[in-house]
């Protein structure tokens, strides 16, 4: 028996990586399907990780990552006309007790699970069941979810609301619950003692295709900013859509400098929770950052409208909905917000794995 992880970014890989790591300690045999979606970085991660390249299989010729949406289109339709004679021709053989594994809600996640059908495989949703109950915000995500929920086999559902949610869509079986999100496992791995540095900082990451390219949410981030700026330093993470709109709008480039803010391209799992277990507080727009804020106890303002995680909601981690009540009140004592960290209290990937066993 083989799991076959298809998975396209850095993120999905950070999240399946324990679970990999269990199946080793099980002796089950496991392989990575990259999808090229964002290859550059997804290498970066491997090595951060040191992954073995013998243990990754590559679907696609893209080997960048993508900064416009003309370059992810076109990534994205090839990907669809991935023959099922190709796929068979890069995965030599296949055992009937095979599983194919997608994660979270990537356009990788949406082709992963055609691929599966397309290899007669039953395919595992790792993350699934999360809704935002808006079908168009995150977009699109939302939808990806819900259309791979229809597709799988098996879904890895990380609280009972997820499963509530997918048994409120029809999908009553199949449904496992793992206790939490396979994040915790990977910080396990990585994280020691948490602990703030005497040089108060916080960490910013604004990438969201739909804050990135709205000058009002620009402007509403960028005065919130100003406003704390004498408490702390600022490091902005900046990815590559993120870089690209800001050396084509000079205004917003220059309000940033003025700031005096230190600006960072992306980082490598290890290296980003380095950065952040040493942070005052973070102001994101990752849901992946929500989760590990959560489980880390560290006090996070979420820069969305909606989020389909429930991860630390109204507890340590805030939804800013870009109000300005809510945002200058979190900023006015994010202390209050911090929590004891959570994520030495389950391992979400051993319930994955039983589950793909059984």
């Amino acid at each position: 028996m083989t799991i076959w992880f298809c998975i396209g970014t850095a993120a999905e890989l950070i999240k399946i990586w324990p679970v990999a790591l269990e199946l080793e300690k099980r002796n089950i045999d496991w392989m990575i399907l990259q999808t090229g979606q964002s290859t550059k970085s997804f290498l970066e991660q491997t090595a951060d990780f040191k992954i073995a390249q013998n243990k990754i299989l590559y679907i696609s010729p893209f080997k960048h990552n993508f900064d416009s949406f003309f370059k992810a289109l076109t990534w994205f339709l090839y990907s669809m006309f991935v023959t099922k004679p190709r796929l068979r021709a890069l995965i030599p053989s296949l055992h009937p007790d095979d599983t194919l594994v997608v994660h979270g809600d990537t356009l990788s996640t949406l082709l992963g699970s055609f691929y599966g059908k397309a290899l007669n495989l039953k395919v595992a949703h790792l993350e699934a069941g999360m809704r935002s109950h808006n079908l168009l915000n995150p977009f699109p995500e939302e939808i990806c979810r819900r259309l791979v929920s229809i597709v799988a086999d098996i879904h890895f559902c990380p609280d009972e609301s997820a499963i509530l949610s997918l048994k409120n869509e029809g999908v009553c079986s199949g449904l496992v619950l793992t206790h939490g999100n396979t994040i915790m496992d990977s910080l396990k791995e990585v994280v020691g003692e948490v602990r703030r540095e005497n040089d108060p900082y916080i960490v910013v990451n604004f990438h969201r295709s739909e804050n990135v390219l709205s000058l009002s949410r620009w402007n509403f981030l960028l005065e919130h900013l100003e406003i704390i700026q004498s408490k702390y330093r600022v490091i902005f993470v900046v990815m590559p859509n993120t870089k690209l709109f800001l050396d084509s709008h000079a205004h917003l480039k220059k309000r940033l400098e003025v700031l005096n803010l230190k600006i960072v391209e992306r980082m490598t799992f290890s290296k980003f929770l380095k950065l952040i277990v040493g942070s005052s507080f973070i102001m994101t727009d990752s849901g992946t950052n929500q989760e590990e804020c959560y489980y880390l106890g560290i006090p996070c303002l979420i820069l969305r409208t909606v989020t389909e995680r429930r991860e630390g909601l109204n507890i340590n981690c805030i939804l800013s909905s870009f109000d300005s009540k809510i945002t200058k009140h979190f900023l006015n004592n994010p202390e209050q917000y911090r929590s004891e960290p959570l994520f030495k209290t389950y391992t979400p990937s051993t319930y994955v794995v039983k589950g793909l066993v059984e």
